[in-house]
């Protein structure tokens, strides 16, 4: 009994007299650089606008001494850029036939990691009586998209 009472004695003296402590090691890892790397695709895809229309032209007399007139619509479309910089996409509107006149267009530029949408306003053609009696398969109207930057070498999308 006496050394119960002896050992129940020294520990109260320890945690009355603060003999317990407790630490730890802290240690704060150096700094390092993880690397992030980004796989762009390295391309850029357009895509036409689905919904371009060219008007009907009913033939009436006005198409006798001179010409009429038509439009186009939703000429344009979506550029998709996966690259890591800005692309430009020129929209242009021609007709080889003589007698179809039209010309316009538009451009779309979307900057890297960009989708972008344009179209042009509605595009205004002319036609007279001698393309207007051609084959149908000579009335034609041709849209091209090229990158804007090799509009010279005649790349195409």
């Amino acid at each position: 009994m006496k050394k119960v009472l002896l050992t129940s004695t020294a520990l109260a003296t320890l945690l009355l007299a603060g003999g317990l402590s407790v630490s730890a090691a802290v240690v704060t890892p150096a700094n390092q650089d993880i690397p992030v790397t980004v796989n762009f695709a390295n391309e850029a895809e357009f895509t036409f606008n689905a919904d371009m229309t060219a008007s009907d032209i009913d033939v009436d007399s006005t198409l006798i001494t001179g010409t009429q007139s038509g439009t186009l619509t939703n000429v344009g479309g979506t550029l998709e850029n996966l690259t890591s910089t800005d692309q430009s996409v020129t929209v242009s509107v021609t007709s080889a036939q003589a007698g179809l006149e039209v010309s316009g267009g538009t451009i779309i530029e979307a900057a890297a990691i960009q989708k972008e949408s344009g179209s042009a306003e509605p595009i205004t053609f002319t036609i007279n009586r001698t393309a207007a009696l051609a084959s149908t398969e000579d009335r034609v109207i041709t849209v091209t998209a090229q990158n804007t930057d090799d509009i010279d070498s005649g790349e195409t999308f």
